[in-house]
């Protein structure tokens, strides 16, 4: 599975990283949240989906 932040549509809500700081942060000084690493173990895709469904903008994207 792999996740990512559509820069676009991001309002920096940053719901994703409340649910999972694991793998999103806000980086300083930027009010858009981004992933750690694209590709997601696979002990942490449920997280990954929680994170995408808690995004009221449906800014994560996630591939699999």
């Amino acid at each position: 599975m792999k996740i990512k932040v559509d820069r676009d549509l991001c309002q920096g809500h940053g719901r994703c990283v409340i649910v999972a700081p694991e793998l999103f942060a806000f980086a300083d000084g930027e009010d858009q949240a981004h992933v750690f690493t694209e590709n997601v173990p696979a002990e942490s895709e449920a997280l990954a989906e929680r994170a995408a469904r808690a995004c009221p903008e449906r800014a994560v994207i996630i591939t699999k």
